[in-house]
């Protein structure tokens, strides 16, 4: 299992074992051997495994950074309605929050012939799985969109409603970055906002990151 301290100074443990997780590379190499990345992600990964508790409680950060969001905002560089994504994924939400790491790996472990099923064709609609370097940084996106795949797999109705789950964790991880708390999710997914010509990110947002 892997432990990580959090700045609360509480335990967080991620209850994936050795097996489990060699388990879960196979079943990436099995289900998508045409994407040119993943031997490579999967590579650093074994190599470097303490990046995989660093890269979850990153992600935690920014699902708590939304689960707040829900209840409360108070952030003077932008303002709630530049924040689109994170909105329209609270109004699709109604009274759930999203689920943590932690959840998320119980979730799994208890739907797993469901997941299995679903998540692959939502990991393959990602360009990045073939092309993104270096390969820390193709593991920090990879975090967040494999956590974006799995939830709506767990909640269709997200999927069927257009949420786009992993771009309101991107507006997250901006907003922590605005903060001061720039993270290895925040380098990975900052050119694709800078850039941003697909997924609606708010015109001050591109402008605020592009000043970090």
């Amino acid at each position: 299992m892997f432990a990580v301290n959090l700045t609360c100074m509480q335990d967080l443990i991620y209850e994936i074992s050795a097996h489990e997780l060699d388990a879960f590379f196979e079943f990436l190499m099995t289900k998508l051997p045409h994407r040119k990345k993943i031997p490579a992600l999967i590579n650093t990964l074994r190599r470097r495994p303490f990046l995989i508790p660093i890269l979850l409680q990153e992600l935690d950060a920014a699902i708590a950074a939304f689960n707040t969001f829900q209840k409360t905002y108070d952030n003077p560089a932008l303002e709630r309605k530049d924040l689109p994504h994170a909105n329209y994924l609270i109004v699709c939400l109604g009274q759930r929050n999203l689920p943590t790491v932690a959840e998320i790996i119980i979730l799994v472990k208890e739907n797993l012939t469901q997941i299995s099923k679903e998540i692959i064709p939502l990991l393959d609609q990602y360009q990045f799985l073939d092309t993104m370097t270096p390969t820390e940084k193709l593991a920090a996106a990879f975090t967040i969109f494999l956590y974006r795949s799995t939830v709506l797999s767990l909640w269709p109705d997200l999927r069927e409603k257009g949420v786009l789950v992993g771009s309101a964790l991107e507006e997250m991880v901006v907003l922590m970055a605005i903060k001061g708390k720039k993270t290895r999710l925040f380098e990975a997914v900052k050119p694709w906002i800078k850039d941003d010509k697909e997924e609606g990110f708010s015109p001050s947002l591109v402008k605020a990151i592009r000043k970090l």
